[in-house]
C-alpha cells in the first residue's frame, strides 16, 4: 500500500481459551484462538494489521476523505475493510473461504473492487472508490 505501519509494534497473542478470530486488544494486540488453523490465524493477523495500517487518522485528516469520513463513518470502514480483503488475496492465495468477507457481508464490494484500477496513492484511491461504490449503492 505504499504506507507505513503507524506503531512500533504488533502483538498477536494465541490463546487457547479463546474462540476469537481477532478480538482487538488495542491498536497494536489482538487475541487469536489457537483452535483456529494456520491460514485461519494468517487470514486473521494479515487482516488486523491491513485495516490498522490504512489507518483512520489518514482518511479523517485528508482533504480528500474527510467530509466522506466525517459524513459515512461506517461506509468508510466497510471500505477499509474491503481493500484489505482484496489486497489479502494476493497474500493468501489459497484462502478460500475469508471469515471477514462473509462476517460483514462484503461479499459485493469485494467483487467491486476487484475491477477498481488502484494508484501508488491510497488516500486518492479511496477518493475515488468511496465516491463510486457510494454512486453505485454499494455503501
Amino acid at each position: 500500500m505504499n504506507i507505513d505501519y503507524p506503531y512500533d509494534k504488533f502483538e498477536i497473542i494465541i490463546c487457547p481459551e479463546s474462540k476469537s478470530t481477532a478480538s482487538s486488544l488495542g491498536p497494536e494486540k489482538i487475541v487469536l484462538g489457537s483452535i483456529h488453523n494456520q491460514e485461519q490465524l494468517n487470514n486473521s493477523y494479515i487482516h488486523e494489521i491491513g485495516v490498522r495500517t490504512i489507518g483512520l487518522h489518514r482518511l479523517e485528516n485528508n482533504s480528500l476523505t474527510k467530509a466522506f469520513f466525517s459524513n459515512d463513518y461506517i461506509g468508510m470502514l466497510k471500505l477499509i475493510e474491503t481493500e484489505i480483503a482484496y489486497r489479502k488475496k494476493k497474500l493468501l492465495p489459497s484462502l478460500k473461504d475469508d471469515i471477514f468477507i462473509k462476517s460483514m457481508n462484503l461479499e459485493e464490494l469485494v467483487n467491486w473492487r476487484n475491477d477498481q484500477k488502484s494508484s501508488s496513492d491510497v488516500i486518492n484511491d479511496f477518493s475515488k472508490f468511496y465516491t463510486n461504490a457510494k454512486e453505485n449503492n454499494l455503501i
